[in-house]
This record gives structure tokens, sequence and C-alpha cells, in this order.
């Protein structure tokens, strides 16, 4: 059975998931129309970072726009949908006549995507037997953030009214203070006259009138000053608000993103729009905090421009939110700068290997308008703990050199993406740690990462945007592979959020492992293992035969990877 006729057949679920990942430059109409041409074509073979590969996308692009443009002329069909066929030519057209490669990797990630959900439903996920895959962001997720951030918006937009009321107020008080001035010149002007009667009678009327205005000048600074409290109170609320959203968009959601693209290095389902949700997310954040920021900065210089006394027993939360709404935003930008496609986990010296670094909230903040450079650099695992430790990173060091590891970002106007794909890097040299009385004990058990570093300017403050790759291991000889995937393999699966690099435990249980065994090779054949397969691997790890019962085993990183079985 096709693919496509397969997509149709999965649970609903599953069919939202598929729909996330097309968009207006593929839509899903010309994956139906022409999905056995689609399926037929060789997207998979064809390397996005090869020039000389320009050529087959070239040809790719052609022919599909022939096709639109052929099924568009239809009589048969329907006159919106020849339509709709019409602009999809003219989209295309638009997006990928220059680029065409991009179109390759649009189509190839539906594809994959489609791939990983139809082997989900197929239930060779995992061997307990799991019928559908996971909603990743389920709807109950969406809706509470969603209206979370609806509230925060109704919120910044009452503030800024009462910013707006506060303002008025303010400049009819400097207004009514230079009259009172005036007054209060007439006055003395007056008093300095002859006596008679008509200097009694306009004294007594400026005497009167600036008593007036007095009384109003008092009660409206007493009006300006409960404004400025209370309008400090809310956006106090506000910001709590906020940094309570933040937190649960990245530490919670973002960081689960992150487990699950480890997992899928080890052959996992995932949803590869997830991403772009999340970034959607932080988007809305950034510009929340943003306006919120421009308030709290407009609300000191007006108060510096009317300074007045607060009041012995009143709390005044102003002088905190500039520091308070600054770390937000610092917070935020900095922990949404992430790597989007992972290095190979195992690297050889002198091999190309490619890497993709994005900041989801790089188009918001208009830094596309002076691209910061990022620099990649591979470190160690001890330099890797250093790093999470706060320590002075400006120290930074590296273990080796890397070719072609400094570039600009770039800003992709059509999805709103800010990134940098590095597509020559290659690993010149390595300098590897002293190996006598440590864990580990072979090349192929020895961790590294790649080191992502930028520097630019937010909001005024200049901030470092670092993150960390996955794990990689750097061979020097075919043999060593087999016990550098192992070496990966465990770390993906079992280490924990927050770890300290690159802790992994020693000791897992069986059925876990087996559980990370079917998945890899259901990703490597397109079927997982069955019970039986994993009872033979189970008697061959434990050196045990016949009924054995595994299910509370455990199995230690040196038996998964030293310990041979025959």
């Amino acid at each position: 059975m096709a693919l496509w006729a397969k997509v149709q057949q999965l649970p609903q679920e599953s069919l939202s998931q598929v729909q996330s990942a097309y968009s207006t430059y593929f839509p899903m109409e010309v994956r139906h129309y022409f999905a056995e041409w689609i399926e037929n074509q060789p997207w998979k073979d064809i390397d996005d970072t090869n020039p000389a590969h320009e050529v087959y996308a070239s040809k790719l692009f052609a022919q599909i726009m022939e096709l639109i443009e052929a099924k568009a002329l239809d009589s048969t069909l329907d006159f919106f949908v020849r339509l709709n066929l019409q602009n999809f030519a003219k989209q295309f057209k638009d997006v990928y006549s220059n680029q065409p490669m991009n179109l390759v990797r649009v189509v190839r990630n539906c594809l994959i995507n489609e791939e990983t959900l139809v082997r989900a439903a197929a239930e060779c996920g995992s061997p307990s037997g799991v019928t559908t895959m996971q909603a990743t962001l389920d709807d109950k997720t969406r809706q509470e953030i969603k209206a979370c951030m609806d509230l925060l918006d109704k919120k910044t937009d009452e503030t800024d009214q009462d910013l707006r009321h506060m303002q008025l107020k303010q400049e009819k008080f400097v207004i009514d203070y230079q009259n009172q001035d005036k007054i209060s010149a007439n006055l003395a002007h007056i008093q300095q006259q002859p006596q008679s009667a008509n200097r009694t009678e306009l004294e007594t009327k400026f005497k009167q009138e600036k008593e007036e205005m007095d009384r109003q000048l008092l009660s409206a600074a007493q009006q300006i000053l409960q404004q400025r409290l209370s309008l400090a109170s809310k956006h106090n609320d506000t910001l709590g608000m906020l940094d309570k959203l933040t937190k649960r968009v990245v530490d919670d959601e973002l960081i689960a993103w992150r487990q699950k693209q480890k997992l899928a290095l080890n052959g996992a389902p995932f949803d590869t729009s997830m991403i772009d949700v999340l970034q959607k997310w932080c988007e809305v954040l950034a510009d929340l905090i943003w306006r919120n920021r421009m308030q709290i900065i407009k609300v000191d210089l007006l108060r510096q421009q009317l300074p007045i006394d607060i009041p012995q027993g009143q709390t005044d939360l102003q002088p905190d939110l500039n520091r308070i709404v600054t770390g937000l935003l610092s917070s935020l930008v900095t922990s949404t700068f992430i790597v989007e496609q992972q290095p190979p986990q195992v690297l050889k010296k002198d091999s190309r290997f490619t890497a993709t670094v994005r900041l989801l909230v790089g188009g918001k903040l208009n830094l596309q308008l002076t691209p910061p450079r990022v620099t990649a650099t591979i470190i160690s695992e001890q330099q890797a703990r250093t790093f999470l430790q706060n320590e002075d990173r400006r120290q930074h060091q590296k273990c080796g050199d890397i070719l072609n590891n400094e570039g600009p970002m770039d800003y992709h106007q059509h999805s709103g993406q800010l990134s940098i794909t590095f597509r020559n890097m290659s690993l010149k040299n390595i300098k590897r740690a002293d190996r006598r009385g440590a864990e580990v004990h072979t090349v192929a058990e020895e961790k590294f990462c790649i080191y992502f570093s930028s520097d630019f300017n937010v909001g005024g403050n200049e901030l470092k945007f670092q993150t960390l790759s996955l794990p990689v291991v750097v061979t020097v000889h075919g043999n060593q592979e087999c016990q550098a995937t192992a070496t990966y393999l465990w770390d993906n699966q079992f280490s924990e959020p927050g770890r300290i690099p690159f802790q992994v435990p020693d000791k897992v249980p069986w059925s876990e492992v087996a559980k990370m065994l079917s998945t890899k090779f259901c990703a490597m054949t397109g079927r997982g293992l069955s019970d039986i397969n994993l009872k033979y691997l189970g008697n061959k790890l434990f050196g045990m035969s016949g009924t054995v019962d595994f299910s509370s085993a455990v199995v230690s990183w040196t038996q998964f990877n030293k310990v041979n079985k025959y």
C-alpha cells in the first residue's frame, strides 16, 4: 500500500500531526494530487549540503511545476480546485524557483514525518505494543497556554490604556502647574501695587484662584501617585504571570522537545512540526515581555519628569520592575537558542558534517537587521561541565579544531526563522583526555560535544548566547563504530534532563533496554522486535535459556557494551 493511502487511515490525532507539517509553501492538496509521483522521487538521496546536487533539486522543481500547471488545466476538475492549483503553481515559482533545494527539504521532512507516524500506528515503536503515537503537545496543553497568552495580552492592553490615561493626567498637571505659576506671579505683582479698591479686588481674586489651583494640583498629584502605584502593581502581577508561563514553555515544553529530539536519534517517532509551535509561543512571549518593558520604561521616564514622593507606609514596586522585565527577556532569548539539527553523534576526523542552530525569537526581536555570528567549537566532557556550572565562560577552551565553524545567522522570511546551518564543518584534530584511572577506558566511550556561541545586543543589553549539542563520539577506525553507537544510544535513551554532562545510569531495567533496541530496529528495518526476538536477546545477554522471566532484570553498561556473548 502506498504511503499516502496508509496516512489516510491513521487515527485522528496522528492525522492532525500530518496536517500540521504542511503549509502554504507545500500544501496538502499538492501532496494528495501527486502522491504517487512524489513518493517515487529520490528526495532522501539528494544531499542538500552538496552544491553538485542542486541540479537534481532543480529538475524535481521543474517536474512538479509541470504537473501542477497541467493539473490546473484539467477541465474535469472543479473550478475552485483549478484556481487553487494555479495559485499553488504561482507560489511555488515565487518561493522555490531560485532555491529549489528548499523544496527538497520541505517535501523530505513531510515524508519522514508521515513514515514516522505510520510506523508508530503499526505498533512497531515499542515491544509493549503502543497502537498510536502520543500527541506531542496535546490539545489541553495548547488550550491552556493559549488562554494564558490571551489573558496576558488583555492585561498588557489594559496597562497600556492606564499608562495613556496617566500620561494625559500628568500632562494636564504640568499645564495647570504652569498656570499656577502665572497666577502666583500676577498675585505678587498686584501686591506690589499701591493700596486701592481695584488692587484689593484683584488680590482677593488671585488668592482665591491660587487656593483653588493649589487644591486641584494637590488632588491631581494624589491621583497621579495612586495611578503610578496601581500601575506598578498591575505590571508586577503581569510579570509574575509571564515568568510562570515562560517557565512552562521553556522549562517544560522546550525541554520535553529536546528529550524527544534525543530519542528520535535512537529511532523514536518525532513530531517535526512541534518546534514551529514552540517558536510561535516563544515569539508571543517575547512580544508580551517587550511591550511590558516599553511600558515600564515609559513610566520611569514620566516619573523622572514629575517626581512625587511616596508617603511612608506605602510600597512602591516600580524600582524593581525594569530589572525583572529585563531579566525575563534575557532569560527567554538565551533559553531559545537551540540546536535544531544535531551533528552526527559519531564523528570521524577530516569527515564533513552538518548542524543547524536556531534562535526561536530572533525574527520577533528584529535581530535579522544585524545578523549575529555563531561559532562552533568542540569541547570535552569536563569543559561541558564547566559550562553548565556557570564558571567564567570567557575562559572557554576547546579540545580540537573544526574547519568552517563560523558564520552569520540567516533570516528566512517565509517561515520567520533565524538560523544558521553549518554545511561543511570538518573536525581537523582532537585532544583526548588522559584516561588513566578514569571511568572511560576506550576511545569509543569518550564523549565530546559541539559548543555553539554568539554575542549580540537585545534591548540595549549585550548578551552571550550558548548552547551544547548532544554528546558525540570521535572515532579513528571503522571497527570503533559499533561501540561508539552503543555509547550514544545508551546516552540518548537513559540520560535525564538537567544532568551533569554526560552522566548516565550504570544500570537500567531490561524492559527499557528492550524498548530501545526494538525502536532502533524498527527505524532501521521498518518493523520492531517481536517477543521471541527479545526473549532470544535476553537469553544471550543474561546467559540463560528456556522460559526465564526478565521483567525484573537489570542491564549494566558493561553488559550492554563490553561483555561478549556468543
